[in-house]
C-alpha cells in the first residue's frame, strides 16, 4: 500500500487491515441506554402500581367514606414530663443500685384516643406533647345480623385435633432444625363462605378461629381500594408454588431492577458530561435530604 493511499472499504462496511473492538465506548453506552429504556418499559405496570398505592398508603382518606381533619397545637392535659417519669420508675421499682441514663427518656409514637357516635367512630392522633394532629371519622359498617352469634367460639380444630397437626407439624420441622421442642398455632386461616336467608337476601361470611364472625351483606368483594393496598403490602414467600409464590417472584424482579434502573441512570448522566456538575448537586442534594429524613424518622420512632 502506498503511503498516502486510504484503505480499502471491506465488504462489511469496515477498513481493511483495520480491527475494531469488539467492545466499544459507544457500543457500551448504547447497550446500557437500550436496557434502561427496555427494563422501565417493562416495569411500568408496577411502578404505576407501586406509586398509585403509595399515594393511597399516605391518603387514608382518598376514595372513602373518610373524613380527616388536621389538628394544630392545642392545649391539652399534656402527658407528664418523660424524664420524670423515668426517674420515679427507677427510683420507685428498681434496686437502689440502678440509675437512669440522663437524658434518655423519651414519649416514642402518637397518643391516640378513640371515641364513637351513632353513625360513626371517630380516632384522634395527637403528638405526645399535644403539638398538632389529627381526627379522622370512620362511618360504621354495618352491623352484624343476630344470627351472626351462632358463630361465635367456633373453632377450626378441636383441641384433640389441633394436638395431632402440632405433633406432625413438629416431627417435619425437626427434619431441618432438630432442637426445636414444640410449635403452637399462632394463626389459622380464616374460612370464607356464603349464605342466603329465607328472603333470598346473600351474605358473605368470614370466621376467624375463636373470634368473631365478620359478616357483610352481597358478595363481600372488598374495595378497589383494599386490594390496590393489599397488592402494595403483599410480600415474602410463603414455601409452596401458587399465585403468592409468583407475586413475591415479581418483587424479586422490581427490586432488583430497580437497582439496575438507578445503576444504569448513574452510568447514563456520567457520560453526558454537561450535566455532570448539576447532576452531582441534585445527587448530593436527594442523598443529604434521605439521610437527614431517615435519621430524624429513626429518632422519633426511638430506633436509635
Amino acid at each position: 500500500m502506498k503511503p498516502n493511499a486510504t484503505p480499502a472499504p471491506s465488504d462489511n462496511g469496515g477498513v481493511k487491515g483495520v480491527r475494531r473492538p469488539r467492545w466499544s465506548r459507544r457500543r457500551l453506552t448504547q447497550w446500557i441506554r437500550r436496557v434502561h429504556l427496555y427494563l422501565g418499559l417493562a416495569l411500568v405496570p408496577w411502578v404505576f402500581l407501586y406509586g398509585i398505592t403509595a399515594l393511597l398508603f399516605n391518603h387514608s382518606d382518598w376514595f372513602t367514606d373518610y373524613t380527616r381533619h388536621p389538628l394544630g397545637d392545642a392545649e391539652l392535659h399534656r402527658l407528664p414530663d418523660p424524664q420524670q417519669t423515668a426517674q420515679a420508675l427507677v427510683r420507685e421499682r428498681l434496686p437502689s443500685d440502678f440509675t437512669q441514663v440522663e437524658d434518655s427518656a423519651r414519649w416514642v409514637g402518637h397518643l391516640l384516643l378513640r371515641g364513637k357516635t351513632d353513625d360513626a367512630r371517630a380516632l384522634m392522633v395527637m403528638h405526645p406533647s399535644g403539638s398538632g394532629g389529627v381526627l379522622k371519622r370512620y362511618p360504621n359498617s354495618d352491623e352484624t345480623p343476630e344470627w351472626g352469634s351462632s358463630f361465635k367460639d367456633w373453632t377450626a380444630l378441636e383441641q384433640g385435633e389441633e394436638s395431632t397437626l402440632l405433633d406432625a407439624s413438629l416431627s417435619v420441622a425437626q427434619t431441618h432444625d432438630p432442637g426445636l421442642e414444640s410449635l403452637s398455632v399462632r394463626d389459622y386461616p380464616e374460612l370464607r363462605f356464603q349464605v342466603r336467608d329465607a328472603d333470598g337476601r346473600l351474605y358473605t361470611v368470614n370466621l376467624e378461629s375463636g373470634g368473631e364472625a365478620e359478616i357483610a351483606a352481597g358478595e363481600g368483594v372488598a374495595p378497589l381500594r383494599s386490594r390496590l393496598l393489599r397488592l402494595h403490602v403483599a410480600h415474602g414467600s410463603p414455601g409452596y408454588t401458587g399465585v403468592v409464590w409468583a407475586w413475591s417472584r415479581v418483587v424479586d424482579v422490581m427490586g432488583s431492577a430497580m437497582l439496575l434502573w438507578g445503576t444504569t441512570g448513574l452510568i447514563m448522566w456520567w457520560t453526558i458530561l454537561p450535566t455532570r456538575r448539576s447532576g452531582a448537586w441534585a445527587l448530593a442534594g436527594g442523598m443529604t435530604t434521605m439521610g437527614l429524613l431517615a435519621i430524624s424518622f429513626w429518632t422519633f420512632l426511638g430506633l436509635i
